[in-house]
């Protein structure tokens, strides 16, 4: 049997550029969040993560770092809020 963790913290990267397709560049909020369902609902965990630094258009963020992702254990389990 093989049994794994929810994580604490997920390390995400992206790519942030302007409506002409210009990597950004400089310091931006960002803001995170996670649903249960592709489109539509209401979000789950939401975390904002200020001044993040990005270079040349890339990012690369820690999540759970501000807003703990041990919320979303029924998540990562598959488990809804009713059935722990």
């Amino acid at each position: 049997t093989v049994h794994a963790q929810v994580p604490h913290l997920v390390r995400y990267q992206g790519f942030l550029k302007d409506s002409a397709g210009a990597p950004l560049e400089g310091p931006y909020t960002l803001t995170f969040r996670l649903y249960a369902a592709e489109s539509g609902g209401t979000s789950l965990w939401t975390e904002v993560q200020a001044n993040t630094p990005v270079s040349a258009g890339s990012f690369s963020v820690l999540l759970g770092s501000i807003q703990s992702l041990d919320v979303m254990d029924c998540f990562f389990s598959g488990q809804t809020a009713n059935s722990r």
